[in-house]
């Protein structure tokens, strides 16, 4: 409400109230100096009848006239002598005073009306105070005798319309402080009243706004406000909802777990607990119920309510219970598997050490070894030579064979030492970018005398000869071409040793496959006979871990990854239903 509107109620109001009130008492008022005048005639009739002024002669003179009335009356007279057909008695001599004190429309009302008249009395405002005039007719004269009087009970009558107009003003005073109050607090009300709304829509927004059902009770137990989620959840209309209680939105047994569970909030302020809700499409939904009490003066008036779908959180529960259970052998597995793995590392380095105090021991020995084995092989050649130029005979074909044997021998140490310094030396040839086909190939040829007579081999599912196209594919990495090569004759000579125990060259075949993949060149070996033995399988890339029965170190194997690893590539073997594989991987260039 504007300013200018409540100021404008304010005097309306003002207008309405104090007019009416005010000629009520005016009206009273004159009513009651009418009764006065009234009896201000009837007196001074007496009087007149007293004084017997029908016969003035009996009176010395008119001064003692006057003089009996003061005595008798207490009040001013004044004997006042005007023609009968004198149009105004105030132009009288001894009216003249009053001439000006009274209006003029007044002052001919009294002349006309107090001629012929034994007596008359009139009301008028002499510096704002109320007089009586009162004429009496001497008699068959033209002279009056004028009282000009004023009565206590008059002025008790004139204070008392003061004192009521002054009253009846503070009274609208006082009224149009409190309407102005009352006014101002209508105005804030319906301003608060105003706020309190929009602010209640503005929650309204923000309740509907959130996901999760809300709803609000009283203290009786009726829904006063939800949100749309809850609608939409009990699929019933909101105001079927609002002003209800709870028997007539939720299923009987939902209703009564809720009874319950509200009984609980009367000695606590907030609650939660779960229970299955059934969906309008018939699937079970689990809902979690969190409720807080409502207070008012420290007294319980009610509660809001929240419900948390934790339907998934109670499935993913369920699977957590029912995967831990599953696992918690399965971890211990792993813990022993570990313990295992990390017992093996243990292991495997205390191999390391010893492996490279080999290598440096075998620097040693190879070096001491070399240079007398290769005498011995020269001058072994030499008795070789001249056992030739010696006639035929028994003796020289003893020699021959034994010959023979030694040379054998002498290969064989050369060999061991040729291991020993592969593992005991970094070599300084450098890396280069090679067909890894082509190298397979060279490294056949170079073990091909040896495979014709064993088993039958097959690169990229082509049978090897020396005829074979060697340039027929393109696999390129950076390698050391002279070190890959000797992994790759490593992997062939032991294919061929364990063929070489199937009595059957055309059981015997050992498949080669180079190829790419995932920007990596993989070859593998795989051959048909009957796999590594299970005992030597998880180390059979060790140092000294061999399944010959006689003649091998068991190093060839770990020479071989040593170079793999040198390569940037890796190398595993397994066994498959026919043998064994062994399988390479280098990066591709």
């Amino acid at each position: 409400m504007s300013e200018f509107r409540r100021y404008g109620i304010l005097f309306v109001f003002s207008i309405l109230f104090y007019v009416p009130t005010s000629l009520f008492i005016n009206h009273v008022y004159s009513l009651s100096l009418e009764k006065y005048i009234e009896h201000e005639r009837v007196s001074k009739k007496n009087i007149f009848d007293l004084l017997n002024v029908k016969h003035p002669e009996n009176y010395k003179g008119i001064e003692n006239l006057l003089k009996e009335m003061q005595q008798i009356l207490k009040d001013k007279y004044m004997l006042v002598n005007f023609e009968k057909n004198s149009l105004n008695i105030f132009e009288s001599y001894t009216l003249i005073e009053l001439k000006d004190k009274i209006d003029k429309k007044q002052q001919a009302e009294i002349s006309n009306n107090v001629r012929d008249k034994d007596i008359f009395v009139n009301q008028v405002n002499i510096d704002k105070l109320w007089y009586f005039l009162t004429f009496i007719k001497m008699n068959n004269t033209q002279k009056y005798i004028v009282s000009l009087s004023i009565s206590e009970d008059v002025l008790d009558l004139e204070k008392n319309k003061q004192i009521s107009h002054i009253m009846l003003l503070a009274v609208l005073l006082t009224m149009l402080i409190l309407l102005n109050i009352a006014l101002k607090h209508t105005q804030k009300i319906k301003k608060l009243n105003k706020t309190l709304s929009e602010n209640l829509e503005r929650l309204q927004i923000v309740l509907d706004a959130v996901p999760l059902p809300i709803f609000v009770k009283n203290k009786h137990n009726v829904y006063i406000e939800c949100n749309s989620a809850y609608v939409e959840l009990t699929d019933v209309d909101r105001n079927e909802i609002l002003n209800h209680k709870t028997d007539n939105i939720l299923p009987e047994y939902l209703a009564e777990v809720h009874a319950k569970k509200d009984l609980e909030l009367l000695s606590c302020d907030n609650i939660h607990y779960k229970e299955i809700y059934n969906s309008r499409d018939n699937k079970t939904v689990i809902y979690e119920f969190f409720k807080t009490v409502l207070k008012k003066d420290g007294k319980y008036n009610g509660y809001i309510c929240a419900m948390v779908n934790v339907t998934r959180h109670e499935e993913q529960e369920a699977y957590l219970e029912r995967r831990v259970g599953e696992l918690v052998p399965l971890l211990n597995n792993e813990v022993i598997k570990n313990m295992t793995l990390a017992k093996e590392h243990e292991e495997a380095r205390m191999r390391d050490v010893k492996f490279s105090v080999i290598g440096q021991l075998s620097a040693g020995i190879t070096h001491e070894i070399n240079t007398p084995l290769t005498y011995i092989k020269g001058n072994v050649e030499m008795m070789k030579m001249d056992l030739e130029d010696l006639e035929d005979s028994n003796t020289k074909k003893n020699l021959l064979e034994d010959f023979a044997h030694v040379s054998s021998g002498v290969a064989k140490i050369a060999t061991i030492i040729e291991s020993m310094r592969e593992m005991s030396q970094h070599t300084k040839e450098s890396s280069e970018v090679v067909n890894i086909y082509n190298t397979i190939a060279v490294s056949l040829v170079m073990a091909y005398n040896r495979s014709k007579y064993i088993s039958k081999i097959y690169l990229n599912e082509k049978e090897f000869n020396l005829g074979f196209n060697m340039k027929e594919f393109v696999f390129l990495s950076n390698v050391q071409e002279q070190r890959i090569e000797q992994v790759w004759v490593v992997m062939v000579n032991n294919a061929l040793d364990e063929l070489q125990k199937k009595e059957s060259y055309d059981d015997r075949e050992l498949f080669i496959d180079c190829k790419e993949e995932d920007e990596k060149i993989i070859v593998t070996f795989r051959d048909n006979a009957g796999g590594i033995d299970a005992e030597i399988l998880n180390n059979i890339f060790e140092p000294f871990v061999s399944s010959k029965p006689q003649g091998g170190m068991g190093v060839g194997l770990s020479i071989a990854k040593k170079i793999v690893l040198d390569q940037k590539g890796d190398i595993d073997a397994s066994n498959d239903k026919d043998g064994a594989i062994f399988k390479i991987t280098l990066p591709k260039a």
